[in-house]
């Protein structure tokens, strides 16, 4: 019989093992266009807009570089959860996981020069 100890071990190992799995089934990608971004993977997250992007900046931590991004005044949105849950800085609305072919900071060179040529 297995102990508790053993049934969250099973639990945790099978909960990484299906994560890792829909990770390379659904890999997240950035989508581009002159409207906005579009960040998709299991599920396509909404639109946003160029114009409601108020800045972008990169975000080190000791493990990755993640690109955060914050909203205009009038877009923001209560991000308490964010801060709180995913560990963002109280000004980013959200942020891009380094999960994509570009590192950091050429995603945020990328994302500026798509905001000054469309926003």
């Amino acid at each position: 019989m297995l102990s508790l100890f053993g049934w969250i071990w099973g639990a945790l190992v099978g909960l990484f093992a299906i994560q890792i799995l829909m990770g390379a089934l659904f890999p997240r990608n950035i989508v581009l266009s002159a409207e906005g971004f579009q960040v998709s993977g299991l599920r396509r997250r909404p639109l946003v807009r160029w114009s409601s992007v108020e800045r972008f900046w990169v975000l080190r931590t000791p493990l990755f570089s993640y690109v955060l991004y914050a909203l205009t005044g009038q877009l923001r949105r209560e991000n308490f959860g964010l801060w709180v849950f995913r560990g963002l800085p109280s000004e980013a609305d959200g942020r891009l996981l380094p999960v994509y072919e570009l590192k950091a900071d050429a995603l945020l060179e990328v994302l500026h020069d798509w905001k000054t040529r469309y926003g």
